[in-house]
Parts: structure tokens; C-alpha cells; sequence
């Protein structure tokens, strides 16, 4: 007489709760456009953030890493 565990009701019913949200979400086409479309721009504005160059100003000058600087010619006067 081993009486298998039962699975708790609960973990069934919040996934069906859940899905019925998200279909009741994703019915409205413009919503999820909307949504869509700034998740899409946050994502952007993240990895623009990321691989953009870092540039410091310290009141004097403009300074970049040295990772990002373009070499160019320094012309000495007198």
C-alpha cells in the first residue's frame, strides 16, 4: 500500500492562470505591439550603451579610452 505523492493542485493552476493572462494579454494586437516595441528600444538603447566608447570630461578636455582613440598626427609649433 505506497501511496504516491500527490502533486500539489496549486502548481497546475497557477500555470493555467498564467497562460489564461497571456492569452487574454497577447488578444489585444495593439497592447502588444506597444509593449513589444519598448522592450525592442530599451534592448537597443542597452547595447548601444554597452558598446558605445566611454568619453570623460574633466572640465579641461574631452578624454576617451585609450581602446577607442583614433591616431592622428600632432603637429609642434614654436
Amino acid at each position: 500500500m505506497s501511496e504516491e505523492p500527490q502533486q500539489p493542485k496549486q502548481s497546475s493552476e497557477w500555470r493555467e492562470q498564467a497562460l489564461a493572462a497571456w492569452r487574454s494579454f497577447a488578444s489585444d494586437k495593439k497592447r502588444l505591439w506597444i509593449v513589444g516595441s519598448i522592450a525592442t528600444a530599451f534592448i537597443a538603447l542597452l547595447v548601444w550603451g554597452l558598446v558605445r566608447p566611454n568619453v570623460y570630461v574633466d572640465g579641461v578636455a574631452v578624454r576617451q579610452d585609450a581602446d577607442w582613440a583614433q591616431l592622428r598626427d600632432v603637429v609642434w609649433e614654436t
